[in-house]
């Protein structure tokens, strides 16, 4: 059952355990359900059917739903005790396979979920092979997950299963994926909560027009392979844009050939990199060959990476905390509200942080 089939079905069940509801008292209407809600009418009659089903709930042609004459207490509570409400996480547990921001992310999406009386349960990703991947979406059925959540990591085993639709709906509950950027989604009934290094690019770009920028380069040690690098450079050429002016920025995939380029250059330069690492690396370097920032030139980066924060970068920080605060109402359901077949897909911006190596002229 989806999920707001379950809340209107424990809502029934969590009244007969508070003895607000008694054997033989009569039970509000699918459509009555439905509309207290504020759900589709289906999922209301879905509902009461499943009571129904239950032998909690015995309906009567033209006169209406009550209560089961036969329902105890005992068996009530029993019921309760066996309706655990288990969400399925799957993650890396390799620490070089894990991605920085998800440790707080985790921990306050896990927090979101318990307030809900949720029980997140942590599994590795399996192998990604047919034979595998069924047996492990059957393991889940089985124990009645309420919902499973695809997490990011370095390996691409999200990237890997999500080639694989016709398995992953062989699951019985909703899908929940966090994509920090990195993947392009498969037209799925999946649903998403996303980065969005475009956007974090355009915001850069954005900054460095209305503070008069425009010498800009853009470095990337990985050139512009990675998808969320080339959506990051993207983004900025387009913040750096006007009517009448389409600013280029010159790209490099070197440290050394940045380094050089600053160093010769007669005009005041702002950098910009694809990422904390690229910048730790450009300003190590930098010093080396006598060149100081933000005096020599100007740096803003992307991740807010806690492995580099004694470099004081000006970076854009993934909002972490947002998502692990949404993902846990959007499983919950209560921050969406939506009818069963509805997907929700949700893109959240990041948060400029200014420190040491750019500052805004305001």
């Amino acid at each position: 059952m989806n999920k707001q089939i379950k809340d209107i079905h424990d809502y029934i069940i969590n009244l007969i355990a508070e003895k607000k509801l008694h054997p033989g008292d009569r039970v509000p209407s699918g459509e009555e359900l439905a509309a207290a809600f504020k759900t589709g009418r289906m999922n209301g009659h879905r509902a009461v059917k499943e009571l129904e089903n239950e032998g909690i709930v015995k309906r009567s042609r033209g006169v209406g739903t009550f209560i089961s004459q036969d329902v105890s207490p005992a068996a009530i509570q029993q019921f309760l005790n066996s309706s655990e409400k288990y969400i399925h996480l799957l993650y890396s547990f390799k620490d070089d396979l894990m991605i920085h921001w998800n440790d707080r992310t985790l921990s306050i999406l896990e927090s979101e979920l318990r307030r809900k009386g949720f029980i997140v349960i942590h599994k590795e990703y399996p192998d990604i092979d047919v034979e595998n991947m069924c047996e492990f979406i059957k393991s889940l059925n089985v124990a009645g997950s309420s919902g499973l959540i695809l997490f990011p990591e370095y390996a691409g085993k999200l990237d890997e299963m999500l080639l694989h639709p016709e398995i992953l709906m062989l699951c019985k509950s909703d899908i929940y994926v966090y994509n920090t950027g990195h993947l392009i989604m498969p037209e799925m009934p999946l649903n998403c909560i996303a980065l969005a290094p475009y956007n974090d690019g355009f915001m850069v770009g954005r900054i460095l027009k209305r503070s008069g920028r425009r010498n800009v380069f853009f470095l990337s040690s990985r050139s512009l392979e990675p998808k969320w690098a080339l959506d990051r450079y993207h983004g900025i050429l387009l913040g750096l844009s006007g009517e009448k002016e389409r600013p280029g920025v010159k790209l490099f995939s070197k440290v050394a050939d940045m380094a050089d380029a600053i160093k010769k250059s007669a005009e005041h330069i702002c950098v910009v990199t694809a990422n904390d690492k690229d910048a730790a690396a450009l300003l190590e370097l930098a010093a080396k060959r006598t060149l100081k920032c933000p005096e020599h030139f100007e740096l803003i980066s992307f991740d807010n990476d806690p492995n580099f924060r004694a470099y004081n970068i000006t970076t854009v920080a993934p909002p972490v905390e947002k998502v692990g605060t949404l993902l846990g109402k959007m499983i919950s359901g209560n921050h969406f509200q939506i009818d069963d077949g509805d997907t929700i897909k949700v893109t959240l911006r990041g948060v400029f942080i200014e420190r040491q190596t750019f500052r805004m002229k305001y």
